[in-house]
């Protein structure tokens, strides 16, 4: 059985950049287009420890593992409508220069919903 093709291109925007530039010829665009689709289209998978935790696989380069009672705190109404609330604050705010600049990691994604 022979190795599935994987292209060196991780999106479209890539690939159609290496077409212009000349370095992938017009007859081999359709297995790149290929792999980059299965690359995107991961499957997402959960299991269940035998103490319980579950864990979800896919999503990231790492599993997000969680026991149910924090499951439950995350999907909580109240709690659902905090983190909607400020993604949406997130998005009308515009970090400072000064804020981007420090790269400490305590930016608009480090902070707290209570």
């Amino acid at each position: 059985m022979s190795k599935p093709f994987k292209s060196p291109y991780k999106s479209m925007e890539a690939l159609l950049t290496a077409v212009g530039a000349g370095e992938v010829a017009p007859a081999d665009i359709p297995k790149h287009q290929e792999a980059i689709a299965l690359t995107l289209e991961k499957e997402i998978k959960v299991k269940i420890s035998d103490k319980g935790c579950v864990s979800v696989y896919g999503l990231q380069r790492f599993p997000v593992s969680l026991y149910p009672r924090q499951w439950e705190r995350i999907f909580d109404a109240d709690t659902k409508k905090k983190i909607v609330a400020g993604c949406e604050e997130a998005k009308k705010m515009k970090p400072s220069t000064e804020e981007s600049e420090k790269g400490d990691g305590e930016g608009e994604d480090a902070k707290k919903v209570a």
